[in-house]
């Protein structure tokens, strides 16, 4: 639509009276800056603009792999919109309805069944229950496959967390995101960041881990692409034999439970809470939990009941504390645990600046910004009404170099957020968390 005006302010046919009586040069110099107060708007609402965030659905069918592409319209801030659009059919679906009710086909001909719309917009919130500003390369809690007999020979997409039962799916697919070259660096720069430390417990919780000689269970809370996960690998010492990795609810004090390791090697249910903020987290805590069964219980507290009992709170160290004191007990290992990080010494911006910091830096920068633009409008604007005024050909033309000089000026604006991220891709340093 903003194109559309700025074509229809610059067309050859476009009267203005003040324009017919200063002449030619003068309608120029008047378009020139017609374009710089509507690129100032642009400039300050470009970030609202709808986001087309594309995934592919992938199945293996037992003969071949379907392949099918679902588009999701995310508002920054607000939400996914009411629809979502179908690549194979080419068409565009409300959500709505109820569960066993096709909302559309898939693959070209088969029933599509999705969840509601609260149920997918959960994949599209942020470690602060807010919305995201940008399409996140993984949908957590969100599942794809075959349904159950009620969906016949259809597939399903929805809540894992929610739709676990004889109505969820059966068989798994793929969800994979579609990038395209109009990514946004802020699409791009969601990279993991560790939070807190690793903390370490054996698989059977009846021992502090260094000191059980079976496998022990590492976990790592983390963000990524702006969604809370947890990590645990099952290691003995060094040697790590399986690891699994889980997407969190936000809101903070929840939990999710994981059999992961019940299933596969006779260890304890987990239940996992929620943390809070990534760049205070107070250390982590086991402790059993007496719940439909004995659950090992991991957070930031045992002392309420639906937790567990302090009198069960085990002792836990960090990984590299864990291999230390796993050496002296039964034997040296090599190689080390690898380091988080990026850059010249392996920091990111958060590490160096943290959230408040970060956020007042932001609003430095777009205040400066803003007010850049705003001056650079008003001086071409003082240096343009008395020449018109006067109707001098000298001040018309010193007016019109002076336009076209904050012209430049507010376009340096526009791109200093893109200009100063490549420079600190080049010299390796993370800038996400202030642009």
């Amino acid at each position: 639509m903003a194109i559309k005006v700025i074509i229809f302010l610059l067309n050859k046919n476009f009267k203005c009276n003040i324009l017919n009586i200063v002449g030619e040069d003068m309608k120029n110099i008047f378009k020139l800056l017609i374009l710089i107060v509507i690129s100032l708007f642009l400039y300050i609402d470009v970030d609202a603009q709808t986001k087309e965030c594309t995934y592919e659905l992938g199945y293996n069918n037992g003969s071949t792999t379907l392949k099918d592409q679902i588009t999701f319209y995310l508002e920054p801030g607000v939400g996914i919109k009411d629809e979502f659009y179908m690549k194979s059919t080419n068409t565009k679906t409300k959500f709505g309805g109820a569960m066993a009710i096709p909302k559309g086909k898939i693959y070209t001909d088969k029933p599509f069944y999705i969840g509601d719309k609260q149920e997918i917009l959960n994949a599209f919130y942020d470690s602060n229950n807010k919305v995201v500003s940008s399409c996140p390369s993984s949908l957590p809690f969100i599942v794809f496959g075959t349904g159950t007999a009620i969906f016949e020979d259809g597939y399903i997409l929805c809540n894992g967390n929610y739709h676990s039962g004889p109505e969820g799916v059966i068989i798994q697919g793929t969800i994979t995101q579609v990038k395209s070259d109009t990514d946004t660096d802020e699409d791009k720069n969601n990279q993991r960041k560790n939070c807190g430390k690793s903390f370490v417990f054996s698989l059977n919780s009846t021992n502090d881990a260094s000191e059980y000689k079976g496998y022990s269970l590492i976990g790592q809370y983390y963000l990524e692409n702006n969604t809370k996960y947890i990590e645990i690998k099952l290691k003995k010492g060094q040697e790590e034999r399986d690891s699994t990795t889980h997407a969190l609810v936000p809101t903070v004090g929840s939990t999710l439970e994981i059999d992961y390791f019940q299933k596969k090697y006779g260890g304890l249910p987990l239940k996992v809470e929620t943390f809070d903020n990534c760049d205070n987290m107070p250390p982590t805590k086991t402790c059993e939990v007496l719940d439909s069964t004995t659950k090992l219980f991991i957070g930031s507290d045992c002392t309420n009941d639906a937790n567990g009992d302090p009198d069960t709170e085990k002792n836990t160290e960090t990984g590299e504390e864990y291999e230390n004191k796993y050496e002296n007990n039964y034997g040296p290992f090599e190689g080390n645990m690898p380091a988080p990080g990026f850059g010249e010494n392996g920091d990111l911006c958060s590490d160096i600046l943290n959230e408040n910091l970060s956020k007042l830096v932001k609003l430095c920068i777009t205040i400066l910004r803003i007010a850049g633009a705003v001056i650079a409008v008003v001086n071409g604007m003082i240096a343009l009404i008395p020449a018109v005024v006067s109707k001098n050909p000298d001040a018309l033309k010193k007016a019109g170099h002076k336009c076209m000089l904050m012209g430049v000026i507010l376009l340096v604006i526009g791109v200093f957020p893109t200009l100063l991220r490549a420079i600190a891709k080049i010299f390796g340093y993370d800038v996400s968390c202030i642009f």
